[in-house]
């Protein structure tokens, strides 16, 4: 059902959701944060991809809802934020 190489369409179907939703907070020399929108984008794409990806293969596999929350977590608060919160 999945084809988990990098032309999959699972891949292809996350960047287009990402890239229309990210489109908009694009400024106008093409980037999100001073960082080159493509970049951008490489990130957190690849991001998505490793965690479906680990999903689709974990055999005690969290429900799907979670998995969306986790994903939403990351993004919006960041690796490095979430860590810290753990050592306060």
């Amino acid at each position: 059902m999945f084809k988990l190489d990098k032309d999959s369409c699972i891949e292809r179907k996350l960047y287009l959701l990402l890239n229309e939703h990210l489109n908009k907070f694009m400024k106008r020399n093409e980037t999100i944060g001073d960082i080159p929108f493509d970049y951008f984008m490489s990130y957190i794409t690849g991001a998505g991809i490793a965690l479906i990806k680990y999903w689709i293969l974990d055999t005690n596999r969290i429900p799907s809802e979670d998995l969306i929350k986790h994903f939403y977590k990351i993004v919006t608060r960041g690796p490095a934020q979430i860590i810290a919160e753990e050592v306060e």
